[in-house]
């Protein structure tokens, strides 16, 4: 498996990084901010943990497992397998304090690239859907 960074979008939102790390250090909690996301079980507790995420989308399902969790740094870092790309990847959300109101928030995706895909395809995909997360997150804390 060699992974490669195929995708890393940062965003400045306007919430505290407090707000922002109590949601995504919440693992099983997607749903409550996930555009898209029918269910999600989790099984475990932390390191190791993996949750399923089921989509509206028909036959789409994701598993992803904790790897990593930093609390003083606010990184969370995950291995992510889909049924639709017979792949492996690793996903790692990264927070810093811009100020007290505002938070840095990137979102890195690293892959190990099957033929038929190349990276430029996979980051077409992958940026606008990492920036709409990352709002989407920030959306669910200030709505």
């Amino acid at each position: 498996m060699v992974l490669e960074i195929i995708s890393s979008v940062t965003e400045i939102v306007d919430v505290p990084i407090g707000e922002i790390w109590a949601v995504i250090s919440s693992f099983g909690c997607e749903k409550l901010w996930f555009p898209d996301m029918k269910s999600v079980d989790l099984k475990g507790y932390g390191i190791g943990s993996v949750r399923t995420y089921i989509f509206h989308e028909p036959g789409r399902i994701a598993w992803e497992r904790l790897d990593y969790v930093d609390a003083e740094n606010h990184v969370v870092r995950f291995s992510v397998f889909r049924n639709d790309l017979l792949t492996e990847s690793i996903g790692t959300m990264k927070l810093k304090a811009v100020d007290k109101n505002r938070t840095a928030f990137t979102w890195i995706a690293e892959v190990d690239l099957p033929e038929s895909l190349t990276k430029e395809k996979l980051q077409k995909q992958l940026d606008p859907l990492f920036k709409g997360l990352i709002n989407a997150v920030a959306s669910s804390i200030t709505t």
